[in-house]
């Protein structure tokens, strides 16, 4: 597959959810290096933040919501 898509370089982070990836091939090649992640950040970790914060953005708006509609039901309009 490295040769297949033309791949020069296969880099690899030392945070990851799964370390069984094949490196084996791109080490033999030379083409291979490791760098260290500066935070443990994971695609896991970044998904869970998204949906934490999509759910409190929603019960923001259903609160918001209600207090727009108790605000329209309260108002009394004087027609002219």
């Amino acid at each position: 597959m490295i040769t297949t898509f033309n791949i020069s370089l296969v880099v690899h982070g030392t945070i990851a959810e799964n370390m069984d990836y094949a490196k084996e091939d791109s080490m033999a090649m030379g083409i291979y290096h490791r760098l260290e992640s500066p935070l443990d950040i994971t695609t896991s970790s970044i998904i869970r933040r998204i949906v934490a914060n999509r759910e409190a953005y929603q019960v923001t708006n259903v609160i918001r919501r209600l207090c727009m509609q108790h605000l329209d039901s309260s108002t009394v309009h004087i027609l002219r």
